[in-house]
């Protein structure tokens, strides 16, 4: 709550002025507080315009207004996420980590001593940062996706092109430009380009 307190202070806007914002953006009654002088504060800083009519005083969101509304509640949304990831344990995600491990071949990549398979507590920070980032999804579209990504290379028996549990999560390549196949996979299944996407021509590092 602190954070957010700090969000509104550095937009120069009170906790008053955000729940009358708020309210007006989604159609809801204003009531609890005397609005009245908060609104023409609003007016000032721009999130609200005035319009004076026959001496009837009224108010208009501005675009500023609208956008002020949508940062904090994407300010809002991010804050209860990240507590919501830091919160969980390595024994809450066990059972789903050593699914997804699983699915994996066993053994290493052809060539060199990368094994497909990753110690599941490496796994757990590798999760802890994609749900942090993809809060939208969940376990079921993570092992959905998985399935789907390693179908044809365990149709051919061939993973030359397969990547490894924990990059195929996360990779950071050598200009610290980070990557996730899985949030890739997942977007376009939900988009309906699944048929496309997963090929065992496709390589994407070990």
């Amino acid at each position: 709550m602190k954070e957010f307190f700090e969000f509104l202070i550095d937009n120069d806007i009170t906790p008053n002025g955000h729940y009358i914002l708020y309210c007006m953006v989604n159609g809801i009654p204003l009531k609890g507080i005397s609005f009245t002088h908060e609104q023409y504060k609003l007016s000032l800083s721009g999130f609200l315009e005035e319009k004076i009519e026959k001496k009837i005083v009224s108010y208009t969101l501005t675009p500023k207004g609208y956008l002020i509304v949508h940062e904090a509640d994407v300010y809002i949304c991010n804050l209860k996420t990240t507590k919501r990831v830091s919160k969980v344990d390595y024994d809450d995600w066990a059972n789903n980590i050593t699914i997804y491990n699983n699915l994996f071949p066993k053994g290493k990549k052809k060539g060199c001593t990368v094994s497909f398979r990753t110690n599941p507590k490496e796994l757990y920070d590798k999760f802890k940062w994609f749900f942090t980032e993809y809060p939208e999804y969940s376990w079921e579209d993570v092992l959905d996706a998985t399935e789907k990504y390693l179908a044809e290379f365990n149709e051919s028996c061939d993973y030359t092109y397969a990547q490894t549990s924990k990059y195929f999560i996360k990779k950071d390549d050598k200009n610290r430009v980070t990557t996730s196949t899985l949030a890739t996979m997942i977007y376009n299944i939900k988009e309906g380009n699944d048929e496309e996407v997963g090929g065992g021509t496709y390589y994407f590092g070990p």
